[in-house]
């Protein structure tokens, strides 16, 4: 978690080394070729399975198992939500009514997810080749080769044909 930045001058690959070999341990992974940044936050117990080629940015959040394919980019300070809160009882506070938990979220192959993207705890799948832009909050699943970005994330373009 404290190591230095994979673009450190100070040997930022050997971090990135260190990291993605502890991440192997902790989590059973054996994909190749994978970057981990510093300062993630994995939560309790997840399930992680992670495609080769693909990359943890820095200060990632996620609080649900993940399925992260190949070639997935995900940059600096993605929150990744893993339960909402219960709130249909109108007699019972919203604090005493527990969580909704998700399933775990689906990260097809070749996806791109930018710098401080939210993705809330209604996503299950971002589709193969997407993108979604930086700063935007997702609370839906992202079609394949769609684009989108903002708050709430809406669909910007398809990649398809561009």
């Amino acid at each position: 978690m404290h190591l230095p930045r994979s673009a450190s001058k100070y040997g930022g690959k050997y971090f990135n080394l260190m990291r993605v070999s502890a991440f192997k341990i902790i989590l059973n992974a054996e994909s190749k070729g994978i970057t981990i940044e510093s300062k993630i936050n994995l939560g309790l117990k997840r399930n992680v399975k992670m495609g080769h080629h693909s990359g943890l940015g820095h200060k990632l959040k996620f609080g649900r198992d993940l399925n992260i394919g190949e070639y997935v980019m995900i940059g600096p300070e993605v929150i990744i939500f893993g339960q909402n809160h219960e709130f249909r009882n109108l007699n019972v506070p919203m604090s005493r009514q527990g969580y909704k938990k998700s399933n775990t979220l689906m990260i097809e192959d070749d996806v791109w997810i930018g710098e401080r993207v939210i993705l809330n705890a209604t996503v299950s799948r971002i589709g193969t080749g997407s993108i979604i832009a930086a700063g935007s909050v997702v609370t839906k699943d992202v079609d394949p080769f769609s684009i989108v970005g903002g708050n709430p994330a809406k669909f910007i373009k398809s990649r398809l044909g561009s």
